[in-house]
């Protein structure tokens, strides 16, 4: 019995040295691995991938005196020069549909010829400072609402009575449309409130109608509207402008 316990004892000791030993080989080998020198032997083996983290940049911004170019374009594209096409382009945006056909130009100024109905036509004057438009003048001559009906006014004089009261109310509101689609196309910064715009559209209408006198102010923008002092022509009396100008 004592020889098998002495047997049993000596293994015991033998297997503790053996976990003993395989555990610090291990412990060694996991060291090894875990450092430079055996990094770079598994990165060699293709067992891992040296991963290299980027080197810190500065936040701080270079001194300049200039301004980001991005924003500087995207403020010319807000706000373009208001040339008398880029003019006609936006009063087209904002409804204008009447073609406008250049009469004359020089530096200060353009003119255009207005066809709107039944071959009547209408002046529409540009005046310019420095390449762009300051103000726009609408000229014309006022639409007349026919005679009023005798009580025995046949059925083709009430016909024809009616036809002339419709064009004469489609040009006076032409009248408004026209120069409500001006007024919004001489805004380029958006200064002038869509309702006083529209407020000013029909002072213009109904001067056209009546032929008297109006004016109206809002901020850097004046509009004025009236009849055209006689000149001795067969018009007299009978020609209109209205105006809206915006100062630079």
């Amino acid at each position: 019995m004592k020889g098998s316990d002495a047997k049993k004892g000596k293994h015991r000791q033998w297997l503790a040295g053996a976990v003993f030993s395989a555990a610090l080989v291990g412990t060694c080998l996991l060291l090894f691995l875990l450092s430079d020198a055996g990094g770079a032997l598994l990165a060699a083996l293709g067992v891992v991938q040296t991963v290299y983290e980027p080197a810190p940049v500065s936040t701080a911004l270079p001194e300049t005196t200039e301004a980001p170019k991005a924003t500087a374009a995207v403020g010319m594209e807000e706000h373009p020069a208001l040339s008398a096409e880029t003019f006609l382009q936006r009063a087209e945006s904002f409804g204008m549909e009447t073609l406008a056909v250049l009469s004359s130009e020089h530096e200060r100024m353009a003119e255009y010829t207005l066809a709107y109905s039944s071959g009547e036509t209408a002046t529409l004057l540009l005046s310019l400072q420095n390449g762009e438009v300051t103000e726009f003048m609408l000229t014309m001559r006022r639409p007349m609402p026919p005679a009023p009906l005798t009580a025995d006014a046949n059925w083709f004089l009430q016909q024809e009575h009616d036809a002339q009261q419709a064009q004469y109310e489609e040009s006076l509101a032409w009248i408004y449309q026209v120069f409500l689609a001006y007024a919004l196309a001489l805004d380029r910064e958006e200064a002038l409130p869509y309702s006083e715009a529209t407020q000013m559209a029909a002072a213009a209408r109904s001067t056209f109608e009546d032929g008297e006198a109006r004016t109206a102010e809002h901020g850097k923008f004046r509009f004025t509207a009236g009849a055209i002092p006689s000149t001795g022509t067969k018009d007299e009396g009978n020609m209109c402008e209205a105006a809206l100008s915006a100062e630079p």
